[in-house]
């Protein structure tokens, strides 16, 4: 998760550019209260989870499956911005699920930055 600053509604389109630009294509975008309710009790109206599709990443034995949960929280000055990624590998032995993706994330949130200094 990281504090981005700024206007919050440009912190949205900016997040929306960079995954196009990522070739990650929105398949809902809806209010997180939905899924999850904030463990601080603040209002979420404001809020946004950005659902992508999942992608297909074949290999040579198997392939991969992953897909990107952004959820973009109102603060004052801006908006905390948090990136969850799954990726789900079938095999004929065994099916792996992973949640954690840093690189990915970090860059992802650099480029939400990048984006909104850009402008």
């Amino acid at each position: 998760m990281r504090k981005i600053s700024g206007n919050y509604n440009k912190i949205i389109e900016a997040a929306k550019i960079v995954l196009f630009k990522e070739n990650w294509k929105i398949q809902s975008e809806l209010n997180p209260s939905v899924y999850e309710r904030n463990a601080q009790g603040e209002d979420q109206s404001k809020d946004v989870l950005l659902m992508t599709e999942i992608k297909h990443h074949p290999k040579i034995i198997y392939s991969s499956y992953t897909h990107l949960n952004i959820f973009i929280h109102a603060i004052a000055d801006g908006a905390e911005v948090e990136i969850r990624y799954e990726i789900f590998s079938p095999t004929l032995i065994k099916q792996f699920h992973g949640s954690r993706n840093d690189p990915l994330a970090k860059r992802f949130l650099d480029k939400i930055e990048e984006e909104l200094e850009s402008k």
